[in-house]
């Protein structure tokens, strides 16, 4: 159900497991439903059950403080 609805995207800034943990919750509490960080690789994977809208994963990421390089 979720392999077409799977982004990955690249982000900077983030350095540690809190980091993660807060990229994480953002983007749960914005109906995605599934987000795994790849701290060392620096990736953020996004599922939904829904189309993921890029500018949403964007903008909550931006807001959070990390900077968002785009899609993989």
């Amino acid at each position: 159900m979720f392999s077409k609805n799977k982004k990955v995207f690249k982000v900077d800034g983030m350095h540690c497991n809190h980091c993660a943990k807060k990229i994480e919750e953002g983007l749960l509490n914005v109906n995605m439903d599934k987000v795994k960080v790849n701290l060392s690789k620096g990736e953020v994977i996004v599922q939904s059950k829904e189309k993921i809208d890029e500018n949403l994963v964007k903008d909550v990421i931006t807001e959070l403080g990390f900077v968002y390089k785009g899609e993989v």
